[in-house]
């Protein structure tokens, strides 16, 4: 039974329908089936690859975290919007999201800023400094964003809040492989049971 309720489709896409099992979501750019407290960090692979082409996916300009098939608009959707991604700032300093295509997915945007072996993508939603913007960006994108929208450099402190943390990228990966077993560090120093301090990798801002 199909658990999603989305009118209107973009890029392509004829419907989206949870797995049979509840606890699992079917990936709308490979078709692989996820747990649902997995689903983000395998859409974070799919981001952060460049193997779009050979899925025959188009991948959006500023894809949403959750489905990646759809741009994320960065304000809060109105009543009646349909077939479109949201995220956004809340009355109370909070930030929000809303995926069409995977509407019963939650998380806590704060529990995304730490990489961890098994639970290893970043991207969240994160406010868009810039005083005449008032934009909400996943953090995979905001590179893209200040290109597009402000044609200029992100400031040093911004760069560090968005920038993949040491190893992400490999253990991110590792999430388009599949999750029936525990992956290990590769951390030289967490192997020796030390503090990871290594250092982000050079291509580290998506």
């Amino acid at each position: 039974m199909c658990l999603l309720n989305v009118t209107s489709m973009s890029r392509g896409n004829t419907g989206a329908c949870s797995s049979r099992d509840a606890n699992k979501i079917n990936c709308l750019i490979c078709g692989k089936e996820w747990p649902k407290e997995m689903i983000r960090h395998h859409i974070g692979s799919h981001i952060l690859s460049k193997n779009w082409a050979n899925l025959g996916k188009d991948r959006p300009k500023f894809p949403c975290g959750v489905c990646g098939v759809n741009d994320a608009i960065g304000v809060k959707p109105s009543k009646t919007a349909v077939g479109s991604c949201h995220v956004w700032q809340t009355a109370g300093g909070n930030l929000g999201f809303k995926c069409q295509q995977q509407p019963l997915f939650k998380m806590k945007v704060g529990s995304a800023e730490g990489c961890k072996v098994n639970f290893p993508c970043t991207n969240r939603p994160i406010q868009c400094p810039e005083s005449q913007c008032g934009s909400v960006v996943w953090s995979y994108s905001m590179k893209d964003h200040y290109q597009h929208k402000h044609k200029k450099e992100m400031s040093d402190d911004l760069k560090e809040q968005v920038r993949l943390k040491p190893h992400e990228r490999s253990y991110v990966s590792w999430c388009s492989e599949g999750h029936k077993k525990k992956k290990k560090t590769i951390c030289p120093k967490e192997k020796r049971k030390e503090k990871c301090d290594c250092e982000p990798d050079k291509d580290s801002l998506v």
